[in-house]
């Protein structure tokens, strides 16, 4: 059970209207807990999120996976160094129509021909995988945009696309979409702060992920930069998230009200200055 690894299967209406046939509320929970999930889990950590016996996991999961509302995604075989005959290379790109696609247009990205270790590589990640043609197209598309196109670097994202449970083209070009997203917020913030020649490394994007979630404005933003500033000389994204989420407890949502809120804390003319 520890290494069991499950993933949503059905989702919207149609899972709703399974659950409700089921009345079971253990397995309607960890629908739940799944749901909450980006990827897959594994029972034990879900058993352990939700305090469940290992009877009531196994009679949960064991419902989901039996009406389509969660699939098995054990977890892919460890990665490991490939070492194929050339002459095997040669025959499976030869007779594997689509294997011999996914060579070309990872060759047609790259602007050059692959030589024996990307092409081992990719034939490891294609076999032990499982994942389609069309998927590992977008991925190594993807690694393209990102100027990360290397045969390791496809390796890398196809074991963590596989664990996402990014196998069929819908869900992976959706991700796609929502990483896209993701980085033109990035782009947007770094603007704000000044940074116009890159995007966010992924530290700083989780602080951006989190001021998405929390409202934050481009008015201020801009106000909490500049407090850091003050505060500290340089761009400093742990004391600039400080900064916003202490306006935050204070209930300031925008420029206007840190400013606002600044006036009324100032001690009028012969009044002492608040103790800090």
């Amino acid at each position: 059970m520890e290494n069991t690894r499950l993933r949503i299967g059905k989702t919207g209406r149609e899972a709703m209207a399974v659950l409700a046939q089921l009345r079971d509320g253990d397995a309607a929970l960890l629908y739940a807990y799944a749901a909450c999930q980006d990827g897959g889990y594994t029972l034990s950590q879900a058993a352990q999120a939700l305090e469940y016996t290992t009877e009531q996991i196994k009679k949960a999961s064991q419902l989901l996976l039996v009406y389509g509302l969660a699939v098995n995604h054990t977890a892919p075989p460890p990665r490991q160094e490939a070492v194929y005959p050339a002459a095997e290379l040669a025959q499976v790109r030869a007779e594997d129509a689509a294997f011999s696609g996914l060579c070309d247009y990872f060759e047609s990205q790259l602007g050059r021909i692959l030589n024996r270790r990307e092409l081992e590589t990719l034939l490891n990640v294609y076999q032990a995988l499982g994942l389609p043609p069309e998927v590992l197209t977008l991925l190594i598309g993807d690694c393209a945009q990102r100027g990360r196109l290397t045969a390791r670097e496809v390796e890398k994202q196809a074991y963590r696309w596989y664990d996402l449970g990014l196998d069929n083209y819908e869900t992976a070009a959706s991700y796609l979409a929502r990483q896209r997203q993701r980085q033109t917020r990035g782009a947007r913030v770094l603007s704000v702060l000044g940074i116009h020649d890159r995007l966010p490394g992924e530290s700083e994007q989780k602080y951006i992920d989190k001021w998405e979630e929390m409202g934050v404005t481009e008015d201020l933003l801009r106000k909490a930069y500049d407090a850091t500033l003050l505060g500290t000389g340089r761009l400093s994204w742990p004391y600039l998230h400080k900064v916003l989420c202490a306006w935050r407890e204070q209930g300031f949502r925008t420029a206007r009200d840190v400013e606002t809120g600044n006036q009324k804390n100032r001690p009028r003319p012969g009044q002492p200055a608040p103790v800090q």
